[in-house]
């Protein structure tokens, strides 16, 4: 019976035992993408969460920077992205949204519930509201929404941004968005044991002295803060004030101009 077998036969045999190793390969770094990536997007907010093929994204940045990023970290043939949250109405954080849309498709859009006229052409799509109080959970993902309150707080839109706290991969993330320190203090007033032992600080407002107070910093107790900026961005961000203030609580920090992306997993 083996004088019937002819070469070409083992090697369609062994071809076809590679495209099954291939196969189980493939599917096994499909399941292994469990981390948080905090983009690199010059000046702006960009962060990743993903298990799996499943992938939330918060912000977007100003430009078409985010498309590369996710192509870097999603499956060459996975075009949709599960869910899209965007914290508020600045070109630097929902900007880049509008050229991801030319690439991928988005399950569901997340919007602040004060975010009215201002989110009109993504309420077009699949969305829900949040306010302080929601969560949203996917298979071990946890979030909680600790910002906006139902109602505009000031004409700062900085601070109509929504607080996303993430527990995942056994860490704590806080994600401020731009909110600044009028929002930190009610935090600390209604949600002070959320925010408490903080493992990540995703610092809000680039790091803006307008953000980080030394009392937040002194509750959260981040053992680490990222200052998502650009290089010498017109605002000049971060301002000294903010990293005087991580030196003093003793929290290390680093900018995503500098370091790139910055990765949980």
């Amino acid at each position: 019976m083996l004088k019937n077998i002819t070469v070409s036969k083992v090697l369609r045999i062994l071809e076809c035992v590679v495209w099954v190793f291939c196969g189980v390969y493939v599917l096994s770094v499909r399941q292994s993408h469990e981390r948080i990536v905090i983009f690199d997007v010059g000046q702006g907010d960009s962060i990743l969460i993903q298990k799996g093929d499943f992938e939330i994204l918060v912000d977007g940045g100003e430009d078409d920077t985010v498309v590369y990023r996710m192509g870097e970290y999603m499956e060459w043939d996975d075009r949709v992205i599960d869910v899209v949250v965007i914290t508020h109405m600045h070109s630097d954080h929902y900007m880049g949204i509008k050229y991801l849309l030319e690439s991928y498709e988005v399950g569901l859009f997340v919007l602040s519930v004060n975010c009215t006229d201002l989110c009109s052409e993504f309420r077009e799509f699949n969305h829900i509201d949040v306010s302080m109080g929601d969560t949203l959970e996917y298979g071990g993902i946890h979030i909680d929404i600790l910002w906006p309150r139902v109602g505009e707080l000031d004409r700062n839109l900085n601070n109509d941004s929504i607080v996303m706290l993430v527990e995942w991969l056994d860490k704590r993330v806080l994600l401020m968005g731009d909110a600044e320190v009028e929002v930190e203090k009610l935090l600390l007033e209604h949600s002070r044991s959320y925010v408490a032992d903080i493992d990540i600080l995703k610092a809000g407002h680039h790091c803006s002295k307008t953000a980080s107070s030394y009392g937040f910093l002194i509750t959260t107790s981040p053992k680490f803060a990222i200052c998502s900026c650009g290089e010498e961005n017109r605002f000049g961000h971060p301002h000294i004030e903010a990293l005087d203030n991580f030196v003093e609580v003793g929290v290390p920090y680093i900018l995503t101009w500098e370091y790139g992306d910055y990765i949980v997993e």
